[in-house]
């Protein structure tokens, strides 16, 4: 158990990370898309972080973008790549680090 807790310790900064990035990803979509898009939901900045969210488990489709689509289709494609790949091989790597260390103390509880 103790061992747990120290994992979720050591990856208490990419969760921050994580709670930033959603949170300046909601805001650059509601300041393009508040009222270009008709059907998607950017009309407020919590709609925005839940949309965000979502996007983060690569629930997503372009469904009202209309002119904008293309626009909308990179920005959503930036996002989702850099959550999902980047930012979870960095978690990978918090999570090996901590497991290292605590292999290495002998520690397991």
């Amino acid at each position: 158990m103790l061992t747990l807790i120290n994992m979720i310790i050591d990856a208490l900064p990419f969760f921050i990370i994580i709670g930033f990035y959603v949170m300046i990803g909601a805001q650059i979509f509601t300041t393009f898309f508040n009222d270009k898009l008709n059907e998607i939901p950017f009309g407020s900045l919590f709609a925005s972080c839940k949309q965000m969210i979502s996007y983060l488990s690569m629930s997503y489709d372009y469904i009202g973008a209309a002119d904008q689509e293309f626009f909308y289709m990179v920005f959503v494609m930036i996002f989702a790549f850099l959550a999902n790949i980047i930012l979870l091989n960095f978690l990978i790597a918090i999570l090996t680090m901590s497991y290292n260390e605590i292999v290495e103390i002998g520690n397991f509880q």
